[in-house]
C-alpha cells in the first residue's frame, strides 16, 4: 500500500530496558510487625482468660493476628497516600 507524503512517517519503536512490570507486592514491615504485636496480644488476653489450655492460647494468637494483618495494611494504605 502506497504511502502518504504529506503525513509523517512512523519510525521503528525502540523499548528501553526500563519496561513497566506489575509490581510485586510483599508484605512490608508495617504488616509483619502488626502481625507480631497483635498475635502477642491475642496470645496475652486468650491467657487472662482462659488460662493454659493450648486451644484458646492458639486461638486467641490466630485471631491477634488477623487483627494485626488488616491492621498494617490500613497503616500502608495511610502512608502511601
Amino acid at each position: 500500500m502506497p504511502q502518504s507524503k504529506k503525513r509523517p512517517h512512523s519510525h521503528p519503536q525502540h523499548h528501553s530496558e526500563h519496561v513497566n512490570h506489575p509490581k510485586e507486592t510483599k508484605k512490608s514491615n508495617a504488616v509483619i510487625a502488626g502481625i507480631v504485636f497483635f498475635s502477642l496480644i491475642g496470645l496475652g488476653i486468650s491467657l487472662f482468660l482462659a488460662g493454659t489450655d493450648i486451644l484458646w492460647l492458639i486461638v486467641g494468637a490466630v485471631v491477634g493476628a488477623v487483627g494485626g494483618y488488616f491492621f498494617g495494611h490500613e497503616i500502608d494504605k495511610a502512608f502511601s497516600k
